[in-house]
């Protein structure tokens, strides 16, 4: 692995007005400056692709998603394919951050994206998974594999893609963690998707606090997680 500079990267919402549960509302997509750990598996004239790939061995840092004060917080990762593929399945590093450990499940899900424009187009298939199958400590996160294979999903190179992972309306419990780092992916960007709150102008709509403290190098361990089939039906934001 190279050198970089290891980082756990915890964020503060600060948000103007009354809360409210968001899990119907919009999430806004606020660039964010390090990517998602995380591989795209795909299958081209039978032959087994995995590409892009950055999951890496060892602990370089986490950010948060999940649900705070009653709103729901989500993490995205954009990506290019190279050649036309289909879909079979994709690897996350997901831990837990709060105690106790998160309940209910949560989403992964591909989006076309708009790169011109900065935002999600169609949400193209999803998987569901629950989320006390991921109790790990934020340090020692091991890969886990969402299985897509359900969804025949043809990814093509000339669209840009959004990997988005979000709480559902039965998540509960606080926070869970994305592995990533800095410069691992210079095909795409990573975003930190976060709710309105109703009658706040934009400009107010929250504060965004980046709190950076040294981490732990540990190996994580691999283990690969069994989620349910692509969903048909769709809760999330």
């Amino acid at each position: 692995m190279k050198p970089r500079t290891w980082l756990i990267i915890a964020f503060g919402i600060s948000a103007l007005g009354t809360a409210h549960h968001c899990q119907s509302e919009v999430l806004h997509w606020q660039p964010f400056p390090w990517e998602v750990e995380f591989g795209v598996t795909a299958v081209s004239d039978g032959v087994l692709i995995r590409s892009p790939w950055t999951i890496e061995e060892g602990y370089n840092g986490g950010w948060w998603w999940g649900t705070q004060d009653g709103l729901a917080y989500g993490m995205a990762q954009t990506f290019l394919v190279p050649s036309s593929r289909t879909l079979k399945s994709i690897q996350l590093r997901v831990g837990r951050i709060t105690f106790p450990q998160p309940s209910g499940e949560f989403e992964v899900a591909i989006y076309g994206f708009d790169s011109q424009n900065g935002t999600p187009a169609e949400r193209l298939a999803a998987v569901l998974a629950n989320a006390e199958d991921y109790p790990f400590e934020l340090t020692s996160v091991p890969m886990s594999s969402f299985d897509f294979s359900g969804c025949n999903l043809a990814l093509k190179p000339s669209v840009t893609y959004a990997l988005v992972v979000t709480p559902t309306a039965t998540f509960n419990g606080g926070l869970m963690s994305l592995a990533g780092a800095t410069d691992i992916y210079p095909g795409g960007s990573a975003y930190f998707l976060y709710p309105a709150v109703p009658a706040v102008p934009e400009s107010n709509r929250g504060t965004l606090f980046v709190s950076v403290a040294v981490g732990l190098f540990l190996i994580a361990g691999r283990r690969l997680m069994r989620t349910r089939q692509c969903v048909d039906s769709w809760s999330g934001p």
